[in-house]
């Protein structure tokens, strides 16, 4: 349903029906927030909303650095920060994505904790 509205275009629809998901469901099966939250930050970014989406990706590769989503998430976070010009960090969230492609989640959560200090000075 959310890839439907997404692609039609109406995301308002699309983050109301995200949003509904999350709150029927992520106390029950908490392995979809992960994906919850990518499906925001994409439609945070066709809606040119960089805080929103920059909060969903933060929230994902913080809390979820093993989950798989989490080398997107790194990536999509590394385009943001450099579209922010946030050079420093992006060179952090890059070293997390490649941990993560790698298979060394632990190590992408130890870089992400860096990008986010960094980020926020």
């Amino acid at each position: 349903m959310v890839d439907f509205l997404r692609d039609k275009l109406r995301y308002s629809e699309a983050l109301a029906v995200l949003d509904a998901i999350s709150k029927r469901y992520s106390s029950v099966r908490p392995e979809l927030i992960p994906e919850i939250l990518y499906d925001r930050a994409v439609i945070y970014g066709h809606l040119n909303d960089h805080t929103n989406k920059l909060a969903a990706l933060e929230e994902l590769v913080k809390k979820y650095a093993d989950h798989p989503m989490a080398g997107r998430a790194f990536f999509m976070l590394g385009d943001l920060k450099a579209s922010l010009l946030d050079a420093e960090a992006v060179q952090i969230l890059c070293a997390g994505a490649n941990a993560v492609q790698h298979g060394y989640p632990l190590l992408a959560g130890i870089s992400h904790q860096g990008a986010i200090a960094e980020a926020d000075e």
